[in-house]
């Protein structure tokens, strides 16, 4: 079961490509962002979604934080 956070949109696209995933469906609403990832060769999928939260469990800086989930 794969749970990532990135705080980066490219580097957690760059994760689900080393994992062998394609992008099946993108839905985009104002700040809302999410992605569905389909393996090349199972039927296994990966979620990409942004949320606004704290960036680090350390500090109060909140920005956008980008969480892979398996479906």
């Amino acid at each position: 079961m794969v749970n990532q956070s990135f705080t980066s949109f490219e580097k957690a696209k760059e994760y689900v490509k080393e994992l062998g995933y394609t992008l099946k469906h993108s839905h985009q609403f104002k700040e809302d962002r999410s992605f569905i990832f389909k393996h090349k060769h199972s039927r296994k999928h990966l979620y990409l979604r942004s949320t606004w939260q704290y960036l680090d469990s350390n500090s109060l800086d909140m920005g956008t934080v980008w969480t892979v989930q398996s479906l």
